[in-house]
């Protein structure tokens, strides 16, 4: 019956490698989603932060977590049932119907402008990040209700290249030269060199996005671009 809704751009938020959770588990779910023919369809994998009462029984051994093979076994099965079934993977973690691609989504990873209102709303304007107070009196007294944080160049450029490779098109490099004035290679040639040697980087004279086997290392690939960027370009 949910087929008949996908006028209405009806989404889907799945979570992978959970406590309990088997391949055959993930690959009946994925099933069922995809009879209800959903516009779109997220899916992510679990994250245990540390200092949470899920890190303790991790670092314990008392949480059963399907091994990392596993866990990235689940994001293959979902990429390859998505895939046959007609959907578009977009976004590292986000498949859609052709013409389904979420707005929200695009605007982040693409370090667009979005206002939010509302208690600990985020807003990110003029290269200016705003928070609003969570604390409801102070919300509504009309005093300081949002912290304000500028956005230096080479944190903006870091925050580029964090949300843009999110996207399976990557960014244009003529686009990261509009933005910040230096030619990408100038910056990370040396590190997004050895990335692409290691298969987890594809960088050509237009473009730059993360391989297959880079999305299985977007926190390790995204932190070495970071971190070890040449520091001989201009500030």
């Amino acid at each position: 019956m949910l087929s008949e809704l996908v006028s209405e751009n009806i989404g889907v938020d799945l979570m992978f490698g959970i406590p309990g959770q088997t391949l055959s588990a993930w690959k009946k779910t994925l099933s069922e989603v995809l009879l209800w023919r959903p516009a779109h369809v997220s899916f992510y994998g679990l994250q245990i932060e540390e200092g949470t009462p899920y890190y303790h029984s991790y670092r314990t051994g008392a949480l059963d977590v399907p091994a990392f093979e596993i866990e990235r076994a689940m994001y293959d099965l979902a990429l390859s049932m998505l895939d046959a079934a007609g959907y578009e993977q977009y976004e590292i973690s986000s498949a859609c119907l052709p013409g389904y691609r979420c707005l929200h989504n695009m605007k982040y990873w693409s370090m667009q402008e979005y206002l939010g209102a509302g208690l600990s709303a985020h807003s990110y304007l003029g290269g200016v990040r705003k928070e609003n107070t969570s604390d409801w009196h102070l919300y509504t007294s009309g005093r300081r209700t949002h912290a304000v944080q500028q956005i230096g160049r080479e944190e903006c450029m870091g925050d580029y290249i964090f949300t843009a490779l999110r996207l399976t098109q990557g960014f244009l490099l003529s686009d990261f030269y509009t933005r910040f004035h230096v030619d990408f290679e100038q910056v990370y040639g040396a590190v997004s060199g050895e990335l692409k040697r290691l298969g987890w980087l594809e960088v050509d004279d237009r473009s730059v996005r993360l391989s297959r086997a880079g999305m299985d290392r977007t926190n390790i690939v995204i932190g070495r671009l970071l971190n070890e960027k040449g520091e001989n370009h201009a500030q």
